[in-house]
């Protein structure tokens, strides 16, 4: 029996760019209207190239922002927040190496700094060092139980060491912190599918639907646990909007080309195939054999599937 679907596995590792993973200003130095910087005498001039690195970092500017932070480091080498947030944006521009090395030293600085270890351990989880990600996640959530996104991030690392039961253990902790949490909903229903619970993958890919009603990928992962469930016309409605949101995802035609073939609308499933293959997406060489036997087309025969 040809292999007929494949999950489009997307968890989401979140922390590159919320509130949790770093520091705010020192003190309130922005105006509700534009956070423009306002002088304070009162801070340390260290304070100040941190709290105009944050602002910098809001905006966008991320080498300005750097730059402020690593000043705040030369007048104070002891500035583990300054390393911290300096380390959240090498993580945000994917440069792990000196990300991990900031990380390292706010750490040293502060033992007790649970932002650190989450962050840390979200350049571990990148560079796919699960069992050293988990450790820190972890380490932060010792220090800081209610922080939701660490559970979502731990339990990620435990989906991807295929330890489901932890996986989503640690998803419905973050869920029961943040009830509203769309991506924990996201990983967990994407753990359920792989779990083969599939009624429990709809009902958070459901979720996940009405808070994001334009994630093509939720769609699609829907779709896929309907396939599996043998709900043809919901599988082939989910993979429609799919490709309505987003006309090359390649998956979605692969998805419901399956789909289409089994409903014996053999035409639509040629088309579907062709979609995909000319996206870039393969399919198996021995559903493909099968489709071009029973569609009766050549035009779909000739040269589509070299």
């Amino acid at each position: 029996m040809f292999k007929i679907i494949s999950l489009l596995l997307l968890f989401v590792f979140c922390g590159l760019n919320i509130s949790f993973a770093e520091d705010g200003p020192i003190s309130a130095l922005f105006s509700d209207s534009d956070q423009e910087y306002a002088s304070q005498p009162d801070l340390s001039q260290a304070d100040v190239y941190f709290n105009e690195g944050f602002a910098y970092k809001n905006n966008g500017e991320l080498d300005l922002a750097i730059s402020k932070y690593t000043k705040a480091i030369e007048l104070d080498p002891n500035h583990a927040k300054a390393f911290n947030n300096r380390g959240n944006i090498y993580l945000i521009k994917g440069d792990f190496s000196k990300a991990l090395l900031d990380f390292d030293r706010a750490i040293a600085l502060d033992t007790n700094y649970a932002k650190a270890y989450a962050n840390r351990g979200l350049v571990y989880a990148h560079r796919e060092e699960f069992s050293e990600a988990i450790i820190d996640f972890t380490k932060a959530l010792e220090l800081n139980p209610t922080l939701a996104e660490v559970y979502n991030n731990r339990g990620l690392a435990y989906a991807y060491k295929g330890i489901l039961s932890s996986a989503i253990a640690d998803l419905n902790k973050a869920i029961e912190i943040e009830p509203a949490y769309s991506d924990a909903y996201y990983n967990r229903g994407l753990a359920y599918f792989n779990a083969g619970s599939l009624n429990q993958a709809i009902f958070d890919f459901n979720k996940v639907i009405q808070a994001n009603p334009n994630m093509a990928e939720a769609y699609n992962n829907r779709g896929l646990a309907f396939t599996y469930l043998g709900v043809l016309s919901e599988s082939v409605a989910d993979y429609t909007r799919a490709i309505e949101i987003d006309s090359k995802f390649a998956d979605a035609y692969k998805n419901r080309a399956v789909d289409y073939y089994f409903m014996r609308k053999y035409d639509l499933a040629a088309q579907d195939a062709r979609m995909a293959k000319e996206l870039g997406e393969p399919l198996d060489d021995e559903f493909l054999k099968d489709l071009t036997s029973v569609s009766h087309r050549k035009k779909w025969t000739l040269g589509l599937w070299k």
